[in-house]
């Protein structure tokens, strides 16, 4: 895979478990990460590759930045406009959600310039193309390039307002299609076929399990979250011990960039915590849903 690439550690010498996972992504070869990623064996390969991509985010922090977008950005960009997007839970939706998830968290500077265009032409074409949540992902990454490298981007601002216009345009057929097909089922009522009915509860059972499923991930994923920002604090007030006792240029920035990795990393912790919450309350409403799906399905049977 080629010659490593020297090694700039910018935090202190990570001695917990937490640590030297943060420190994964600069101690290995940024290329051959992004070769395994594009040739992964399968899509539960390709997610572990990426998870530890999103759980190491405080690397974009150092001076490996431009070896991180140099390398991997080409392999987030082929995986996100050659793949199929996703309507529904699965590994290959949960890859495709934290690539893009990665992106978002990317830090707007110089380093990343170079490669604006690019990711916001696969963000504008993903947001007509892929799922409403990663759609949300794209909108977010959208806005925040135009604000950061608006002179550049001057010529990109037109699309997306004739973008925005359509939707606006589509407004009323979409919201007068959804009333019409609320108000069709509602003056059908027991007269619908049986086999509807009950197709209709099945389906509004499956929103349950996947709502539920879902919250739990969150679960998970906030406690683990939390456990990492609390061992980037520890990590954080190290550095400064170490800066204060040894008031050097390096120990310095080294302290900084640790406190930066700390308040990502309870930042991360606070944004799942609302998900699952978000979460929560989705499953909550879909076991309504589900409830009345069931006693329709139960009329219609009588």
């Amino acid at each position: 895979a080629g010659e490593r690439e020297e090694a700039r550690p910018a935090l202190c010498a990570p001695d917990s478990r937490a640590g030297r996972e943060a420190a994964m992504l600069i101690t290995n070869n940024f290329e051959a990460h992004a070769t395994r990623l594009l040739r992964a064996e399968n899509l539960q390969q390709r997610q572990q590759l990426v998870m530890e991509m999103r759980d190491s985010i405080e690397i974009v922090h150092t001076a490996e930045y431009g070896n991180f977008l140099r390398h991997l950005f080409p392999a987030f960009y082929q995986l996100l406009s050659e793949g199929t997007p996703q309507f529904s839970e699965g590994p290959e939706q949960k890859v495709r959600n934290m690539l893009l998830e990665v992106l978002n968290r990317l830090p707007n500077n110089e380093t990343l310039r170079p490669h604006v265009p690019m990711m916001l032409s696969l963000c504008m074409k993903l947001l007509e193309t892929d799922n409403e949540e990663n759609a949300v992902i794209c909108l977010r990454i959208i806005f925040d390039l135009h604000k950061n490298f608006r002179p550049t981007l001057e010529r990109e601002v037109q699309p997306f307002l004739k973008f925005v216009e359509r939707i606006y345009r589509g407004l009323p057929n979409t919201v007068a299609l959804l009333f019409s097909d609320k108000e069709s089922a509602a003056s059908a009522g027991p007269g619908i076929p049986r086999t509807e009915q009950q197709h209709a509860a099945e389906q509004a059972q499956a929103r349950v399990q996947q709502a539920q499923a879902r919250h739990q991930q969150l679960v998970q994923a906030t406690l683990q979250a939390q456990q990492q920002a609390q061992a980037r604090a520890q990590q954080a007030q190290q550095c400064a011990s170490i800066a204060q006792a040894q008031p050097t240029q390096a120990h310095q920035a080294q302290a900084q960039q640790a406190a930066q990795a700390a308040r990502d990393a309870q930042a991360r912790a606070q944004t799942l915590a609302a998900q699952s919450q978000q979460a929560n309350s989705a499953a909550a409403q879909a076991r309504e849903q589900a409830r009345a799906a069931a006693a329709a399905a139960a009329a219609a049977s009588s």
